[in-house]
């Protein structure tokens, strides 16, 4: 079921490609896991150029949100 999946979010600025690249190539493609990115920053684009280019089915990123919105993103 889906509540078995572990979320994990990264909420905010979106920063340092390496720590994140690392948490994607560890955890990309696991289904017992599902990452999110919200927001925008230096790194984000380049992050979902190597999700795309890998094929990583259980990264999101939903991009740019207003602040109003973060609770309920969490």
């Amino acid at each position: 079921s889906n509540s078995s999946i572990l979320q994990i979010l990264t909420i905010g600025y979106i920063r340092n490609y390496c720590s994140n690249v690392k948490i994607i190539k560890s955890l990309g493609g696991n289904s017992n896991y599902s990452l999110k990115f919200a927001g925008r920053g230096d790194a984000d684009e380049s992050l979902r150029d190597y999700v795309l280019s890998h094929s990583i089915e259980n990264v999101e990123f939903s991009g740019f949100y207003d602040k109003k919105d973060e609770a309920a993103i969490v």
